[in-house]
C-alpha cells in the first residue's frame, strides 16, 4: 500500500531534503521528452487514478529516478474532479486500482492481490452498507465489474446521478 509524502500533514518544514522517490503524484511533474519517448505517455486507459504511478512505474523500471524537489511549490486543489466520496469516484479508482495492479504483475502478486482485494473490498462495502451508503457500493462494484469487461473511458452515465 503506496502513501504519499506529507499527505493530511502540517507543513512544518519536515520535508525539506532532497529525496527520491517510488512515484510521483500527477499533480506536477516535470519530464524530459526523452523519458516519454522511451517509456511511453501517460496511459490514457486509466481515465482518472493511478495513470502517474503507471507512468512512475514503467519510467523506474527504465532506469529513471523519481525526485522530490522540496524548494519547488505547487497549489493543488485535491479531488477537484471529483466530490470528496461519491459513487463515480469509487467506480474510477476501483477500476484504476485493478488495472494497474494487474497490469505487469506477475502470477503469484496476482493471486496475492486478488484475494487481499477481494477480502479488503469485501470488508469495506459491508462496513458502507451498514452506514447506509449503498451507492458508495455500487459505484465500486461496477468499476470492479467493468475493470474485468475491459472498460476504459468515461463511467456509465448512470453512476454520476448516484
Amino acid at each position: 500500500r503506496a502513501s504519499m509524502l506529507g499527505f493530511q500533514e502540517e507543513d512544518e518544514g519536515q520535508y525539506q531534503e532532497v529525496l527520491e522517490l517510488d512515484r510521483l503524484t500527477g499533480a506536477c511533474m516535470l519530464v524530459k521528452s526523452d523519458v516519454f519517448k522511451e517509456v511511453g505517455l501517460i496511459p490514457e486507459e486509466y481515465f482518472l487514478y493511478f495513470e502517474e504511478a503507471d507512468f512512475c512505474m514503467r519510467a523506474s523500471k527504465a532506469g529513471y529516478k523519481m525526485i522530490y524537489v522540496p524548494s519547488s511549490v505547487v497549489y493543488h486543489e485535491g479531488s477537484a474532479t471529483m466530490k470528496n466520496d461519491s459513487a463515480l469516484k469509487r467506480y474510477y479508482f476501483n477500476r484504476a486500482r485493478l488495472r494497474f495492479v494487474f497490469n505487469g504483475a506477475r502470477l503469484k502478486d496476482k493471486v496475492y492481490f486478488g484475494f487481499y482485494y477481494l477480502f479488503s473490498n469485501t470488508k469495506r462495502n459491508v462496513m458502507l452498507l451498514l452506514k447506509g451508503k449503498w451507492t458508495l457500493v455500487i459505484g465500486s462494484t461496477v468499476g470492479v465489474i467493468d475493470y474485468f469487461k475491459g472498460a476504459k473511458k468515461e463511467a456509465p452515465q448512470w453512476i454520476s446521478k448516484l
